[in-house]
């Protein structure tokens, strides 16, 4: 008689088992986080005035075939066009929403690494409810360069936590030419699990992505042609930041911009990063001092906070010039949380867990109070509908271009941030001449120099009063002459606050 062999089921793979324990109080955090979410789309938007115009003109023009720092120029990293400009292209509203799209790459990272600390119903209210909340804390400006460097890195540790080191180490790369101020803090994270046995083969094989990333990413930059203008908008942002520094009269020392950053930000900011430093180390000793090898995810993680601070607070003391530079401390602000979360006795209920992580957060986002929160949805709220209202706005600054009785002309303009985005929706005869379309009183004097130059041959310019003022100001020396040559050599004509010449 033959026999019958049966075969079991075929087993759940250990990785796919870990993204099990979801319970049915996952839904909690579900129900939570919708109102937060509501108020991430409602908060997230990008504006078209300040620097929000600027980006949204030079990732149209990238979108349009402009080579970005050669044709258009802005000194931001060059994925951070490039990934607006695939956005323009995919559709013309799309550029506006990205933070949506980066708030979910750091609540995936972030709850990627609370679920090698925690179980999956625990992690999710970490990533669905505490990351978007830090991450939309009150110094958040929408659509900066910030978040996704923020996004990069927590995705990165994420996956390196989930014993995912290539993937770990490609988004670390994309890190360099997104945000490069805060690459550094990822490098060294993914490099000091080297001193984790348990963690060398992975940090090996992190470390070779991510330098592999790095050069197919300069290699890609070569052949677009984007690499010479990437590499001097680099050494532009460090003269840039030491520029500001003493047009604004404090010291470009670490000292002095770390004395800057805390007089600049609020109480309330200050008090959540003493608050998260101080848990980060406490729990990290304890970490170090009791782990064992089944929980040695614990030491990294502890490391990794404690690193987020100390790099954090580097790149503040190397790069501080503006109060939304606040925006840094989200990502070590997510980590104090996850080791606040992860502190949290595994045998206790849900229920006592949930205020605990929402307490937690509320101590190192930066808010302060649930009242500055409810302030900040009725603001956010009220600015959600005006600047959607903006996002189909025809810019003043093209209109007047669509104006010019001439076909196939180039053109120059002499503003500042003021461009509402304009570049998006100039007519398809006009070209940018001048690829520095918006300069500052504190421009270096080399630019209204090139911009001098580079007039000479135009044939329209758009003239703003931002510009014009600068007339009056302590750049006099060197934007009176570019006033002077407009006047002598173009006719104008004002509407509103900006006039449009045309060569007579």
């Amino acid at each position: 008689m033959s026999s019958v062999t049966h075969s079991s089921p075929p087993a759940v793979s250990e990785k796919t088992s870990r993204f099990m324990g979801l319970t049915w109080w996952s839904l909690i955090s579900v129900v939570l986080a919708i109102p937060v979410w509501i108020l991430v789309v409602r908060s997230s938007v990008l504006a078209r005035v300040v620097d929000g115009g600027i980006w949204l003109s030079v990732s149209s023009g990238v979108a349009n075939g402009l080579t970005p720092y050669e044709q258009v120029w802005d000194h931001k990293d060059p994925f951070f066009y490039a990934v607006m400009a695939f956005a323009t292209v995919l559709s013309p509203t799309a550029a506006f929403f990205l933070d949506i799209g980066w708030f979910v790459v750091a609540a995936v990272g972030a709850g990627l690494i609370a679920r090698s600390l925690m179980p999956a119903d625990r992690a999710l209210l970490v990533a669905v409810v505490a990351t978007p909340v830090i991450l939309m804390g009150p110094n958040y400006v929408p659509g900066w360069t910030n978040t996704p460097g923020t996004a990069l890195i927590v995705l990165s540790l994420g996956l390196f936590a989930w014993h995912l080191p290539i993937g770990a180490g490609i988004a670390a790369g994309l890190v360099a030419f997104v945000k490069l101020p805060v690459f550094p803090i990822v490098a060294v994270c993914l490099a000091v699990a080297f001193l984790f046995p348990h963690w060398r083969y992975a940090a090996r094989r992190a470390l070779v992505a991510l330098l592999g990333t790095m050069g197919a990413s300069a290699l890609l930059l070569l052949v677009l042609g984007w690499f010479q203008g990437a590499y001097e908008a680099f050494m532009f942002n460090r003269r840039y930041a030491s520029d500001i520094a003493t047009y604004f009269g404090f010291e470009p020392t670490v000292a002095g911009r770390m004395s800057q950053a805390t007089s600049t930000w609020s109480d309330a900011t200050l008090t959540a990063g003493i608050v998260g430093i101080v848990v980060v180390l406490i729990v990290a000793s304890y970490w170090w001092w009791t782990d064992r090898a089944p929980a040695r995810e614990r030491s990294l993680i502890a490391t990794w906070a404690v690193l987020g601070w100390l790099g954090t607070a580097l790149i503040v003391g190397i790069t501080f010039v503006w109060p939304h530079h606040a925006q840094l401390l989200a990502l070590p602000a997510i980590l104090s949380v996850i080791v606040f979360a992860g502190i949290f006795p595994q045998g206790w209920s849900f229920l006592i867990y949930l205020p605990w992580v929402l307490v937690g957060t509320l101590l190192v986002s930066g808010w302060g109070s649930i009242r500055a929160v409810q302030e900040a949805w009725s603001e956010r709220s009220a600015a959600f509908d005006s600047k959607v209202a903006e996002i189909n706005e025809e810019p003043l600054d093209a209109r007047l271009l669509a104006s010019v009785p001439l076909t196939d002309f180039t053109y120059a303009r002499l503003g500042s941030n003021d461009d509402r985005g304009f570049l998006g929706s100039v007519r398809p005869d006009a070209k940018l001449a001048c690829p520095k379309f918006h300069i500052y009183d504190f421009s270096p004097p080399e630019v209204f120099a090139e911009t001098l130059q580079c007039i000479q041959d135009v044939d329209v310019v758009l003239l703003t009063d931002a510009f014009t003022v600068f007339g009056g100001s302590s750049r006099a020396p060197y934007a009176q002459p570019v006033l002077d040559y407009v006047a002598a050599n173009f006719t104008c004509l004002r509407v509103e606050d900006r006039q449009v010449c045309t060569r007579r």
